[in-house]
């Protein structure tokens, strides 16, 4: 059994009498031999920006530094346990704009295996000879369904009928040392999964390496040399049909996004409203929490907006929160470094502001603009959406104050409709600024969406 000096467990789980620490800290991974790690712990370990829900890209870039060297400190003989609780991605800004999203399933350390998210509670062990470990299978509580080859399986699902082999358990060679990924535990077995995590190492062998001169396999028999052949030509078909499959799923995955825009609600919608507006080539930051929920600024002009998704029509006080974010914005620019220093809602919009590059000494030729992108009817398909989605209270109300309405469905038309046409960037930058009231959709959304 290893020495528990040896074995480390990342803050995340029950650890016994095992040290504990932060990935993220700069301890230095050599002192151990053993790592556990609860996947869920990572998105809790990333410092977010202040007020906000989103990691700024330095921390996401010195996250996947640290991951990084895990690979490595893997490679050169070490063991790394990671226990496959869920785990969510997590949002990235940078320079003001929306990066992509830090997703574990996407760095190298997984990449290799597929993480279905698929739930149970039925487990039996497949591995090597390890009577404890089998012993132990009706503790598991599967989170995901492990795809993908190069593993020694140790637990699948059990299941009640006959069907395709799910791996929920494995064990994969990285270098000279090894990654397991096993799943979490009901709470009965807590306790004791950190004991038997250490033991895996000891107990699940590495296959050994054949003892026969590797010249041997220069040589085939003639049904050998043309399963060779067919497999060559096969593979290169796959590999060719493999990349067709691997970009067309990068496009459905790019564009997944969009969905949030007509159905969507919370952070979750915002982030989708501020992707949109950087795609259409506008600069954003995001508004002081809770205060505006969107800077943005397009050459010298400057909106703030206020971003909802709603289950039905937008209402007054959506449009009254609109002009307070105005208000607020307008304040700012007109009100002295002191008077900023002495009010923290004016503080926290000019170090927004300044994100933007806005020289908040310095005279603007027009005041902020007012927008309101609102996801109405977010739950309901569009073809079903009968009802007005802005009432002609609030739009005579817009178009008095001079604010901007649009909804969510309609700003995805436009981003669909600028990915066909570069052109219509510049129209849609100008009519946000310049209209009064609602600001509808270049073309009717059908043309753009199709349900199949």
């Amino acid at each position: 059994m290893a020495k528990r000096s040896d074995v480390l467990v990342i803050t995340g789980m029950i650890s016994g009498t095992y040290v504990t620490k932060s990935l993220l800290t700069n301890f230095n991974l050599d002192e151990y031999h053993t790592i556990i790690w609860n996947l869920a712990s990572f998105a809790g370990e990333l410092r977010l920006a202040p007020g906000t829900d989103y990691v700024p890209a330095k921390n996401a870039q010195g996250a996947q530094s640290r991951l990084k060297e895990l690979e490595a400190w893997v490679a050169e003989g070490h063991n790394l346990i990671m226990v496959l609780t869920e785990f969510s991605s997590v949002k990235v800004f940078g320079d003001s704009k929306y990066q992509k999203p830090l997703d574990l399933r996407t760095e190298s350390l997984l990449t290799p295996i597929r993480l279905v998210p698929r739930a149970g509670e039925r487990v039996e062990y497949v591995g090597p000879d390890f009577p404890v470990l089998k012993a132990f299978a009706e503790q598991f509580r599967y989170q995901f369904v492990l795809l993908g080859d190069g593993g020694i399986p140790l637990l699948r699902v059990a299941r009640s009928a006959a069907g395709p082999e799910q791996i929920v358990g494995l064990a994969r060679q990285v270098g000279k040392g090894r990654i397991f990924l096993m799943p979490p535990v009901a709470s009965t077995g807590v306790n004791q999964y950190p004991e038997l995590l250490v033991s895996l190492s000891e107990n699940i062998p590495i296959r050994a390496n054949s003892v026969l001169p590797e010249w041997v396999n220069e040589y085939h028999g003639p049904r050998e040399l043309k399963a060779s052949a067919t497999i060559s030509n096969r593979t290169r078909e796959i590999a060719d049909l493999q990349v067709d499959i691997d970009a067309a799923r990068d496009v459905l995955a790019a564009s997944a996004w969009t969905k949030e825009l007509f159905a969507g609600s919370g952070d979750a919608f915002v982030e989708a409203v501020s992707r949109a507006l950087d795609e259409m080539g506008l600069r954003i930051a995001p508004g002081p929490h809770p205060r505006g929920d969107l800077l943005i600024r397009n050459a010298d002009k400057i909106a703030v907006a206020e971003v909802k998704g709603l289950d039905g029509i937008t209402r007054e006080a959506n449009l009254r929160q609109a002009q307070r974010w105005v208000a607020d914005v307008n304040s700012t620019l007109a009100a002295s470094a002191e008077e900023r220093t002495a009010d923290p809602h004016l503080r926290s919009y000019g170090e927004q502001l300044t994100a933007l590059d806005i020289k908040l000494d310095q005279e603007y030729p027009a005041d902020c603009k007012g927008i309101m992108v609102i996801g109405t009817f977010r739950k309901v398909p569009p073809e079903e959406r009968t009802e007005k989605d802005f009432p002609d209270d609030v739009l005579r109300i817009a178009e008095r104050d001079d604010l901007c309405c649009i909804t969510g469905l309609d700003l995805l038309v436009w981003v669909l409709s600028c990915q066909a046409n570069e052109s219509l960037k510049d129209e849609f930058r100008t009519k946000l600024f310049s209209t009064r009231g609602r600001l509808a959709a270049p073309v009717e959304w059908k043309s753009q969406l199709k349900k199949q």
